[in-house]
């Protein structure tokens, strides 16, 4: 078996994927980047001594590798994740890949100009209860969804740190809309499903963060259509108590949610009773989720179990095993989702559609678009107004 040479660009959320290279046959870290030198200390104890070191991008991928994994800031992934490609190295991208639609566009033209190997990392499908989400809902029994829910709540935790880390001025969680961060509240419903977005609709609820200021969107709410005429309503990343992710499929025979609260294990699978699938099954049971293979590890690995199975699937990907579901398209559409739903929440709820950026024709319409709610290096944003109404054709 191929020994893979692993590098990681991000020592913070970089050195948890670092941590699952121990369970994985054949895998070295060979090289680690980040501008902040104290991380590598502790980085070293976990990749070993032959690892080299850089504050250098360009010094990094110089480093004869096979993959990457990104974990640099959430905004700034599709620059990195090209110049790998370009090179040859097979990309796990930790956050949803693109901030504009034109990063969608340049990184799905890179990918297939260069036949690379892109993986978003994803890990909320893979908890114990969203990975039984996704084995019921397989199985058919269910019969098709119509409706989904999906919420990702998450508050600011510790008093006054809800708009920003490390005391930087222009930090992207300072700008961060809460349509961005909803790739933990829609991937695990798409990945159950197997469907794919056509339309969002958002709106957002206005607040208060934990010291008292006003902000404008502490909740955002998308209705997302899918392409078998579904309804996903989705929270991402919303801002209220308490911290709780929870996840619904509502179908034609039945439905099946996780429990709600601090409830990790139980799911809930109900049936109409004149389409319960055997007679002996109840209508409506609660039961607790069960790891398929590998629970021993998933449960010692981050985010429930994620971090450890997002990376075996990227090592058996690079490896020409079988295709992960969160291939570049069914990434950039997630992050089409968080770019035009905020789009509609600025336009207080006008639809946009959702393109396919498989089609070439389609992708030059989105090519030089840039709009983005993120600063520059200089502060400079051309974040809208409230009056924005402009809409995709």
């Amino acid at each position: 078996m191929k020994k893979i040479r692993l590098g990681v660009f991000g020592l913070d959320r970089g050195l948890a994927y670092s941590r699952q290279v121990q369970y994985l046959d054949n895998v070295e870290i060979v090289a680690m980047c980040d501008m902040r030198t104290e991380t590598f200390e502790k980085a070293r104890s976990i990749a070993g001594e032959k690892c080299k070191f850089f504050t250098d991008f360009d010094e990094f991928i110089k480093v004869k590798m096979d993959a990457v994994v990104l974990t640099n800031y959430f905004n700034e992934h599709t620059p990195f994740a090209i110049r790998c490609l370009e090179k040859g190295i097979a990309v796990l991208s930790e956050t949803q890949p693109s901030s504009t639609m034109a990063e969608c566009v340049a990184l799905v033209r890179t990918v297939e100009r260069t036949g690379g190997k892109y993986m978003l990392a994803e890990n909320y499908p893979f908890s114990k209860q969203r990975m039984e989400l996704t084995r019921v809902y397989q199985g058919g029994t269910l019969g098709e969804v119509g409706f989904a829910e999906g919420e990702y709540v998450h508050p600011s935790g510790k008093k006054g740190t809800s708009n920003g880390r490390r005391g930087e001025t222009y930090h992207w969680r300072k700008y961060n809309p809460r349509t961005y961060y909803s790739t933990h509240a829609m991937a695990p419903l798409m990945l159950a499903t197997g469907l794919e977005p056509v339309q969002v609709i958002a709106a957002v609820a206005t607040g208060k963060d934990d010291v008292g200021n006003v902000i404008e969107d502490k909740t955002a709410i998308m209705m997302v259509r899918m392409n078998n005429g579904a309804i996903f309503r989705i929270a991402g990343s919303c801002g209220l108590q308490p911290h709780q992710n929870w996840y619904r499929l509502s179908c034609t025979k039945g439905s099946i949610e996780t429990c709600r609260g601090n409830d990790t294990s139980n799911m809930r699978l109900c049936y109409n009773w004149w389409s319960k699938p055997t007679d002996d099954t109840p209508e409506e049971q609660i039961y607790p989720a069960q790891w398929p293979e590998k629970g021993e590890i998933a449960e010692k690995a981050g985010h429930g179990g994620g971090d450890f199975w997002v990376m075996e699937k990227f090592i058996k990907y690079v490896r020409g095993g079988e295709e992960p579901f969160f291939t570049v398209y069914h990434a950039v559409q997630l992050s089409e989702i968080a770019i035009l739903g905020w789009r509609s929440a600025l336009g207080k709820g006008v639809p946009f559609a959702i393109p396919d950026l498989r089609d070439e024709e389609v992708r030059k319409i989105y090519e030089n678009d840039t709009l983005t709610p993120f600063p520059d290096g200089n502060g400079f944003t051309r974040y809208p107004n409230r009056t924005f109404h402009t809409r995709l054709k």
